[in-house]
């Protein structure tokens, strides 16, 4: 029953995630502006390609060719989603903070050193010991969980400010609503990522646990939706936020 829930989530998590990125990715085209791509870069190379490729190529039975390409690819698109929620936190919350451009940069070092072992990984290691973490899975994973955290805390930070100007009409109850989507959003994938990174430390393996699967695919599944809400929200969404007010 929890593994067949599992899978449930997880294949609702990679759809959502797909259509999700793809319309950030449309958006991003037409207003050439970075938020929009680094959150579809992230939706679409984490939940649309990294997570179902990295899932495919531990699978028994899977020939050694296809499942090192799948892993490579995985763990390829995984290390640019990762890297992406960086820069989207930095470039919307803190544009100006030298701090921060300067979190980016480390995330961005860290994170390409170990695609990098996880590429070679997939061209030299034992393909049936993929499923297998180590400790820069862990870590890695503990870095994407961090990501999530950061960006949640800037948008409920945010969103703080904008409460009291909204209070004085000086905000719209649109806005404050989209930086609560993104922050519920941020912890969502938080409790994925961060699920995952303990349940590697414990030896277990991830990908085939059900705890860890089933916090990947909810956690997920909440964050594309809130995000497809608060970028792309229904006009009835709108209009019933409005009425709350």
């Amino acid at each position: 029953m929890t593994q067949s829930f599992a899978a449930v989530a997880t294949l609702a998590f990679v759809i959502v995630s797909s259509g999700v990125g793809t319309q950030l990715l449309r958006l991003a085209r037409r207003s050439g502006a970075l938020p929009e791509l680094a959150l579809g870069l992230a939706f679409v190379g984490v939940g649309a390609i990294g997570y179902p490729l990295g899932l495919l190529s531990a699978l028994p039975g899977v020939p050694e060719l296809v499942a090192r390409t799948l892993f490579g690819f995985s763990q390829l698109a995984t290390g640019v989603g990762s890297a992406a929620v960086f820069v989207f936190t930095q470039c919307v919350f803190r544009p100006d903070a030298g701090w921060a451009r300067g979190l980016v940069r480390l995330a961005a070092l860290l994170l390409t050193y170990q695609t990098a072992l996880d590429v070679a990984r997939a061209i030299q290691g034992d393909p049936t010991q993929f499923a297998v973490p180590d400790l820069g899975f862990s870590l890695r994973q503990g870095i994407t969980a961090f990501s999530y955290a950061w960006t949640a805390a800037e948008a409920l930070r945010y969103r703080s400010l904008l409460v009291r100007r909204l209070a004085l009409g000086l905000a719209e109850v649109e806005v404050v609503n989209r930086f609560l989507l993104w922050a519920i959003a941020g912890l969502g994938a938080f409790a994925g990522s961060a699920t995952m990174s303990v349940v590697s430390l414990t030896g277990v393996k991830p990908f085939e646990d059900p705890l860890a699967l089933t916090a990947v695919g909810l956690g997920g599944l909440v964050a594309a939706f809130c995000t497809a809400l608060a970028f792309t929200p229904p006009r009835a969404y709108l209009a019933w936020i409005r009425a709350r007010r």
